[in-house]
């Protein structure tokens, strides 16, 4: 026929267009974000789905469809309707520098794409800053500082954390702020441990940043040396004296220091000697007579930036204990309330030595020293013993007592001995005249021996003007301690003396 029928050919163009883009994973050559269109604007009846690739240029070449973190397909096509595709965070951005979306119709995909090239940014914090203001070793504490980075659009927060590496090896978090601050306080007593470097990481709605902003951490270290103990109370668990040091290396640092007794390195149980040190002041003093038990160290804290540290240096504590070994006292002298003898006693150990300056002797009621008497005798080292006088009265006093004696002071916990009194007077002496001449005597002298003879040699019988034995002759040999009666022969002479002692 010549007439034939005829149908106009519509070449329908279903392209979206105003494709964008926002970037929201902060990680360079990393993609993430929402991928938007605006639906083809003619022939859209046509078009049942949408898909997106990344590509390499504008007409779609070496296109991939864009997959779930774990490597699966997302949904292959977008339904119509939906004019959006969110790109999971940490989509590797690799060579590609477009997304490109095709119309699906019911037949086929369209072959030209429409394109949005996007531009790969990194929201890294920069310049961080970071000044370690605790002062104890394997501690940090400070102001984290940074400045933003250059494309902020998208971030959110910040995030800060501890490492073992600049990449976030056994990170752990510290805290977090919002978009527009840009420091971060490490709280004190941060403990290093194996920890190397301070972490930020960017943040947007979509994701945390995987690759951080990292800053090395320097441990700020301010530790005084040499800490020396002068304890010259010579009293177990007592001290008194003085604690010196040696200032760190740079003292400006120091706001001041703090001496303490404490019950170990670490500064527990701590009891602070004398007031606080300011820098240049390396001596603290205290009083003897400082009780100290169950410490084992003496510490100095430092204070650095307003805050004291944690742990202090630290030296074991030795407590100067100088006592004398034993004492021991016989009294020889034989009369009632009345001594004399050899006190003497052992001397400290040499190591103990060091600040002992005198033994000081006293009379007392008591081994503690209660009501004991003005001092007695002071002797120095390297005497051991004193003679105490025959005929020394002792007032009621029970002991003798021994301190030792320091440049600074007198221990309050001596050693003594029992003062026992030996007493050698017979009793019940007795003499019965058998003789009946004038100025002769004879019979037999008697008596009672003492309750203790320990201490006597021997017994002399005299003669003499008055009871209180003035001018007297010994009558005889001296007698054995234990003999109680002496024969007297008849005619013994009495010449003048009137009495028998």
């Amino acid at each position: 026929q010549t007439t034939p029928a005829v149908h106009v050919i519509h070449d329908a163009d279903a392209s979206v267009s105003d494709i964008g883009y926002a970037g929201k994973d902060l990680d360079l050559l990393d993609l993430g974000g929402l991928v938007t269109w605006v639906p083809p604007a003619t022939d859209g009846e046509r078009v049942i789905a949408y898909a997106v690739y990344l590509a390499v240029d504008d007409i779609g070449s070496g296109r991939s469809q864009i997959s779930a973190p774990d490597g699966t397909l997302m949904q292959p096509d977008v339904r119509v309707g939906i004019n959006r595709l969110l790109t999971p965070p940490e989509t590797p951005r690799d060579v590609f520098s477009r997304f490109v979306v095709y119309t699906r119709s019911s037949l086929v995909e369209q072959t030209t794409p429409v394109a949005h090239t996007f531009h790969d940014t990194t929201s890294l914090a920069q310049n961080l800053y970071f000044l370690d203001i605790d002062v104890a070793r394997g501690d940090i504490g400070g102001n984290l500082s940074w400045e933003p980075p250059e494309d902020a659009s998208h971030v959110t927060d910040y995030y800060i954390y501890i490492s073992e590496d600049a990449y976030g090896k056994n990170q752990e978090s510290l805290g977090n702020v919002s978009v527009g601050v840009h420091e971060f306080f490490v709280p004190f007593y941060t403990a290093i441990l194996n920890f190397t470097h301070l972490l930020i990481y960017s943040s947007s709605s979509l994701a945390e940043m995987t690759t951080p902003s990292a800053l090395g951490i320097t441990d700020s270290v301010a530790e005084v040396e040499n800490i020396t103990l002068i304890d010259m109370d010579l009293d177990e668990d007592q001290v008194g004296g003085t604690i010196t040091w040696d200032p760190p290396p740079d003292e400006r640092i120091v706001d001041m220091y703090r001496v303490c007794f404490c019950e170990n390195p670490n500064g527990d149980g701590k009891s602070q000697v004398d007031t606080d040190k300011m820098p240049g002041d390396r001596i603290a003093t205290f009083p003897h007579n400082t009780d100290v038990p169950g410490m084992e160290t003496v510490a100095v804290f430092i204070t650095a930036f307003g805050f004291e540290q944690r742990t202090p240096s630290s030296t074991p504590f030795i407590d100067t204990i100088t006592s004398v070994s034993f004492v021991g006292f016989d009294d020889g002298d034989l009369d009632e309330d009345e001594i004399g003898g050899i006190l003497q006693w052992g001397a400290p150990l040499p190591v103990d030595m060091e600040y002992l300056a005198k033994y000081v002797i006293y009379f007392a009621t008591s081994l503690a020293g209660e009501e004991k008497s003005k001092r007695y005798r002071a002797v120095t080292p390297g005497t051991n013993m004193i003679s105490v006088p025959e005929g020394t009265t002792f007032k009621g006093y029970s002991y003798l007592l021994v301190y030792t004696r320091s440049p600074l002071a007198e221990q309050t916990t001596p050693l003594g001995a029992f003062i026992y009194d030996h007493s050698g007077t017979v009793k019940d002496l007795t003499f019965m005249d058998l003789d009946l001449d004038q100025d002769m005597l004879g019979g037999t002298l008697l008596w009672t021996l003492p309750a203790d003879t320990s201490a006597v040699k021997a017994m002399r019988v005299y003669f003499s003007f008055s009871a209180a034995g003035e001018y007297r002759v010994q009558y005889g040999e001296p007698l054995v301690r234990t003999t109680s009666q002496l024969p007297l022969p008849m005619g013994t002479p009495l010449t003048s003396e009137e009495q028998v002692e």
